[in-house]
């Protein structure tokens, strides 16, 4: 995807007006969160669990990256990845709207 990404922003780059300068932030802004989706969907799902010196447990769900040490996300920071990545969605949606418009006229 980075790939195709990286043309499109290429395509796009000598275009002044404010849709496409907002298109080409949008497209890098996914570019970016595709990385935490990559390591969220190839890495386990794990429990670490704590015992406190006065006896208390704790346990906290961790998806954590099998190549990169001591890289964790916890389930808080997954939904606000999640929160992030559909409101990118609708934002991307709206500006390719305003492109094609653009492009149209």
């Amino acid at each position: 995807m980075a790939q195709r990404i990286d043309l499109i922003v290429e395509l796009i780059e000598y275009q002044t007006e404010a849709p496409f300068r907002n298109l080409t932030a949008l497209l890098l802004r996914a570019q970016e969160l595709a990385k935490t989706r990559n390591l969220i969907a190839h890495n386990p799902l794990v429990l670490d669990i704590y015992e406190h010196p006065d006896g208390d447990i704790q346990v906290k769900e961790n998806i954590v990256s099998l190549l990169k040490d001591n890289y964790r996300i916890s389930l808080s920071e997954l939904e606000q990845f999640s929160s992030e990545a559909e409101q990118l969605a609708t934002d991307l949606y709206v500006c390719a709207t305003e492109v094609f418009s653009a492009l149209k006229a």
